[in-house]
């Protein structure tokens, strides 16, 4: 049986080293065709029984030392670099292994979430098309949020308790939601275009573009753009930081803005609807700490852009706290509901976060804390938001009857 290509060239590429080391110590070509003859046997011998071509041509030449005087001297000055290939080549076999399980645990720990998610959301006995169920709405908003952490998971691989890879994990959500956005953008543009033209001579494509492509669509952005961040990372490593430094600023004014008209006034109507922005507003601020903390070079002192980064987060502090006292004030006026309760658990989990994220900031300003400590913390912080979704996810439903 003839060997692969790869194995046949790197012993030949090791036969033609050991001929030219004998051919120079003025071995006479006849002897030197007829070692080979044996070398090259011996070792395709044992390459065909699996070993690598640097293990067959290794063993076949101590083999061939035992018996030949000049092929015994040039093992003896080659003992340590063929050692030490032999080595290196077993060293990258290891990792290689050893990644390729890792990836493989990887795969099977989120097909497994991803599997029990699917189960849980298919067997609560929801009501269906025929009634409005708010644990339904819930389930579906929080199911990919805790799935995404899922992701993260599998993405810090076996570093996963590593704050450091928790870090890598965000920056890669961060990266990840840019390129979707663009994607998702380009892709409004083309569907547009689209029905406009097929419109132009009277082919009516709307529904087959929202029902089929939009969905198709969009599942083939997640991944796309998740092959992007790693095929093109230096890009967004550019864009990253200049977007955080861009929106953090902005969204200050936006937020002490508000507070200055809310104080003016003496007035705010928190409904539904405004407690739903307040936590999106919320969830877009921590988004912004976080990003910003992954594009922070290593050991860069207090600044500016720091003490703007903790106006940004007590602002959003207390925004947070009138909408803890507003929806504690719907709820004893208008009873518990799945909503209220799982609104109120979000903001308080988020206040605890940013609470603490200021006092962080704050002593890293006054230069008590490194800004080290306060990334380890918020990535500690972290798995606290996983925990509050799968409760969402699987708890509440049934709590409230999947009312």
């Amino acid at each position: 049986m003839p060997l692969d290509g790869a194995t046949g060239a790197d012993l030949d590429g090791r036969i033609a080293e050991w001929r030219a080391w004998l051919t120079r110590r003025g071995a006479a070509a006849p002897d030197v065709n007829a070692l080979e003859e044996r070398l090259r046997s011996h070792a395709e011998d044992l390459a065909l029984a699996g070993l690598s071509a640097d293990e067959a041509f290794l063993i076949a030449a101590t083999r061939l030392a035992s018996e030949d005087a000049l092929t015994r001297d040039w093992a003896r000055g080659q003992q340590n670099s063929l050692v030490s290939r032999l080595l290196v080549a077993g060293d990258d076999s290891i990792r290689t292994t050893r990644r390729a399980m890792v990836v493989g645990v990887a795969i099977a720990t989120v097909g497994a979430f991803f599997a029990v998610a699917a189960v849980v959301a298919n067997i609560y006995p929801f009501p269906g098309a025929t009634e409005t169920s708010a644990t339904e709405i819930l389930l579906v908003v929080h199911l990919p949020v805790l799935l995404w952490f899922v992701v993260g998971l599998a993405h810090a691989g076996t570093r996963w308790r590593q704050s450091d890879a928790r870090m890598d994990a965000v920056r890669f959500t961060g990266e990840w939601a840019i390129y979707f956005a663009l994607i998702a953008l380009g892709g409004g543009v083309l569907v547009g275009l689209s029905v406009a033209v097929f419109s132009a001579i009277r082919l009516e494509v709307e529904d087959v573009v929202v029902e089929w492509v939009l969905p198709f669509g969009a599942a083939g952005a997640v991944i796309v753009a998740a092959l992007l961040v790693e095929a093109k990372r230096s890009v967004i490593e550019n864009i990253a930081p200049v977007l955080t430094k861009l929106f953090t600023p902005l969204f200050a004014l936006l937020l002490l803005a508000f507070l200055g008209a809310m104080a003016w006034t003496r007035t705010v109507d928190i409904d539904r609807e405004v407690l739903i922005i307040f936590d999106l507003l919320l969830v877009v601020v921590l988004a912004l700490a976080l990003f910003s903390m992954s594009a922070r070079g290593p050991g860069a002192p207090p600044g500016a852009f720091d003490r703007l980064q903790l106006v940004l987060v007590v602002s959003a502090l207390v925004v947070d706290a009138v909408g803890l006292s507003a929806m504690v004030s719907r709820i004893a006026l208008w009873g518990p509901s799945p909503n209220k309760l799982v609104a109120l658990g979000l903001n308080i989990v988020l206040f605890i976060n940013l609470a603490w994220l200021a006092w962080m900031l704050l002593g890293f300003l006054r230069r008590r804390r490194t800004h080290a400590l306060l990334e380890r913390w918020q990535m500690a912080y972290l798995p606290i938001y996983a925990a509050w979704a799968a409760i969402v996810v699987v708890v509440v439903p049934p709590v409230f009857g999947f009312a």
